[in-house]
């Protein structure tokens, strides 16, 4: 059996809460499985400027991968070193059929937020992210007359959560192998490129750490952490998980507060689990 060198944890709903702080459980789980020589990569739908002060506050170092998966990120010099970009018709074609939904939609370019008007929605996102948003005319200017094709990292839309499951529901029937669509929580309906998702910029760092998938374990919570959740050799869905991430996970740990604390004491001091 391999030892992991490695663990991808998500943030949101895994690892903090709505009150955005860590718990002392897990918070000591994972400095002192960094100070064993394990490197720590944050995975979250979250801009890097939204999800590095949660890396720092930790002492980690090394890569981490926002804006679930589109980029990855050197936090010590806060460069991206990895980019998969939506296409930039298929983001405008995306746009048009959410706000035809009634859903309130951000764009994602670099380490960006986009808005052209905010509502409850969007100012309860601003407030969980800590970000502050570029405001423009109109979103669809940005996606247009792009002569490379380029587009946003991602298109978000925020809705009631019956709209969200709706909307993944005909868009992914929509787009097929054109883009990922996906929930990341229940108020969000979610957008990137076909290659862009946790599994494949995990994937990607273990590469550049020469591990192969058996050193490498994730976390998380929600249907945008299935991909990576299969795709590392040992997985663990919080107790609070979504029903696709726990489906997805080799094993439920202990919901948010002491779930990453359970999973590293299961990787470290007790028994492992190895996918086969």
């Amino acid at each position: 059996m391999s030892p992991v060198k490695l663990v991808a944890v998500d943030l949101d709903g895994t690892l903090i809460g709505p009150d955005l702080k860590i718990s002392d459980l897990d918070k000591n789980a994972i400095e002192h499985a960094a100070a064993a020589g394990v490197e720590i990569c944050i995975a979250t739908g979250r801009l890097f400027s939204a999800g590095v002060p949660f890396a720092r506050s930790l002492g980690l170092h090394g890569f981490l991968i926002p804006l679930n998966g589109a980029a990855v990120f050197d936090i010590d010099s806060a460069t991206i070193v990895r980019s998969v970009p939506l296409d930039a018709a298929i983001a405008l074609e995306a746009l048009e059929a959410t706000r035809a939904a009634g859903m309130r939609v951000q764009l994602y370019f670099g380490d960006r937020l986009y808005l052209d008007g905010t509502d409850a929605r969007s100012d309860e996102y601003l407030r969980l992210s800590r970000v502050e948003p570029v405001l423009v005319p109109d979103l669809s200017a940005l996606l247009t007359g792009q002569a490379s094709g380029q587009g946003p990292m991602k298109l978000l839309a925020i809705a009631d959560p019956s709209t969200v499951q709706n909307q993944v529901r005909e868009l992914g029937a929509r787009f097929g192998k054109r883009a990922n669509v996906f929930r990341s929580l229940p108020q969000y309906l979610e957008i990137t490129d076909p290659r862009a998702d946790k599994a494949t910029a995990l994937a990607w760092v273990a590469s550049q750490r020469r591990l192969d998938r058996s050193q490498v374990a994730a976390i998380g919570d929600a249907d945008n952490d299935a991909p990576m959740l299969r795709w590392a050799g040992r997985s663990y869905a919080v107790g609070n998980g979504s029903p696709l991430a726990t489906q997805a996970a080799l094993r439920v740990v202990a919901p948010l507060g002491a779930g990453v604390a359970e999973a590293f004491a299961d990787l470290f001091d007790g028994v492992a689990f190895e996918r086969a």
